[in-house]
């Protein structure tokens, strides 16, 4: 696409010399192509350097356009073009004329005698490189310079004592990304093959959040300096920031293969997949991330709780066989099978998950669960204790809790537990009722009758 660019631009700049007369003064007919190239010199040495002004340096743009016009395949022209545009800081102009030249250069059906300059450390390709340097360089500092404005000015925003300043201060930084975004615009129009200054730009539409231009700003990174794993990231990051999930997966699998090691890329690509909905997958991955860390307490409670899930949705299925079947039993067999093997499977993953990080409630939940379900009663209600000591009122967790001293002949412990559920839920009727039933069995007749008034009392 840049070349063809390129070739659309040098071509506009040609068109007169193949579409149109040119339009040429009477007192011009007879110049050659050194008279135009020493007028346009004489005008901008002796008038335009004294007077700085531009009409003066537009004079001999205009004598070398029109010597274009008539002499159009001499590289000189555009290359004398291209300084002065640059001149004016006009780098998009200075840009195509330089280009031009270079496609000039190469065009071997143009004379050699004007192709002199055109080799290799010339003054062509050496003052065009220096001059796309200089721009490109002082671009880039500016650049900079705006984004350390912006970066000034959000530390302001910070403390900012009211609304209202909050306001003229978020304005003043998007002002100054907004040029910090114009000069790197400027520093990739004089090297448009520096893949830095698409990479300053994709951070800066990170910063706006625009991430389909960042993105695109990455990938032209890429194009012009490589498929580097840093850049491929950077573009799946943002596909998961939009969130466009299936597209982030295609871009971290292109990062594996560069680096099928990449914890972090398995992760994301992982979290995609869960994203989606697609649970198996997710587990997948992460498998391969803990293949590479097998102590990351994150993904072995994840991977408890995936098997954990599993189990739930094979007991409904068992739940749903019909004793009219005629293979009803076999079904059942061959559920519970699977059943058991997945309640074995999630109990694994999160006694792993503990053992690393004793306090994730989540994973104390779920194991302190399926110990009960598994009758491991003593275990439930040491884990299920663990639990509270982060979340003392988890209603639910109360319950299973006093589900597991009920099983374990431990009335007084499960009463205790009740009360403390009624303390943290005085409306939750199962509970007092549960109370009912534990204050008999202990004898505590006064206190049955008491827990028996306050659940009718709220079965109303």
């Amino acid at each position: 696409m840049k070349i063809f660019l390129i070739i659309v631009t040098c071509l506009a700049i040609a068109a007169p010399v193949m579409s149109a007369p040119c339009d040429v003064p009477q007192s011009h007919l007879n110049w050659t192509r050194s008279t135009y190239v020493q007028s346009a010199k004489i005008q901008y040495q002796q008038v335009y350097r004294k007077t700085k002004d531009r009409k003066d340096l537009y004079y001999s743009i205009n004598l070398l356009k029109e010597a274009a016009c008539r002499y159009g395949s001499d590289p000189d022209f555009f290359f004398m073009l291209g300084t002065f545009y640059a001149e004016i800081n006009s780098i998009d102009t200075m840009s195509a004329y330089f280009d031009s030249v270079d496609i000039r250069c190469n065009d071997t059906t143009i004379d050699k005698d004007k192709r002199s300059d055109c080799t290799k450390g010339s003054n062509y390709i050496k003052s065009m490189g220096k001059i796309r340097q200089d721009k490109y360089e002082k671009a880039i500092n500016d650049g900079r310079t705006h984004i350390t404005e912006a970066d000034t000015v959000r530390a302001m925003i910070e403390r900012a004592p009211t609304p209202d300043s909050a306001k003229i201060l978020e304005a003043l930084k998007a002002k100054a990304i907004d040029e910090g975004m114009q000069s790197f615009r400027q520093a990739n129009m004089a090297m448009p093959k520096d893949p830095g200054t698409y990479l300053a730009m994709a951070v800066l539409y990170r910063d706006m959040k625009d991430y389909p231009n960042a993105i695109e700003a990455y990938k032209k990174a890429i194009q012009v300096g490589g498929e580097k794993p840093e850049l491929i990231s950077s573009v799946a990051e943002c596909f998961i920031l939009i969130p466009l999930w299936d597209s982030s997966i295609v871009w971290y699998q292109k990062e594996l293969t560069a680096n099928p090691k990449d914890t972090t890329a398995l992760s994301n690509i992982a979290v995609a997949y869960y994203s989606i909905n697609d649970k198996d997958k997710w587990y997948e991955y992460a498998q391969k991330v803990l293949e590479l860390e097998p102590n990351n307490s994150e993904f072995l409670g994840q991977c408890g709780s995936y098997w954990h899930m599993n189990m739930m949705e094979i007991s409904s299925q068992e739940a749903d066989i019909q004793d009219t079947d005629t293979d009803a039993q076999t079904k059942r067999t061959e559920l519970e099978k699977k059943r058991l093997d997945a309640q074995s499977k999630a109990i694994g993953y999160y006694e792993k998950a503990v053992a690393i990080n004793p306090k994730s409630p989540d994973v104390l939940r779920g194991l302190g669960l399926l110990y009960l379900i598994g009758q491991e009663n003593v275990k439930a209600s040491e884990t299920l204790e663990k639990y509270l000591a982060l979340d003392s009122c988890n209603t639910e967790v109360l319950d299973f809790l006093g589900r597991a001293y009920i099983n374990l002949a431990q009335h007084e412990a499960a009463a205790h537990t009740y009360e403390r559920l009624t303390e943290c839920d005085p409306n939750n009727a199962g509970a007092w009722e549960r109370l009912v039933e534990l204050y008999a069995f202990l004898n505590q007749t006064d206190k049955a009758e008491k827990a028996k008034a306050k659940a009718q009392e709220l079965k109303k």
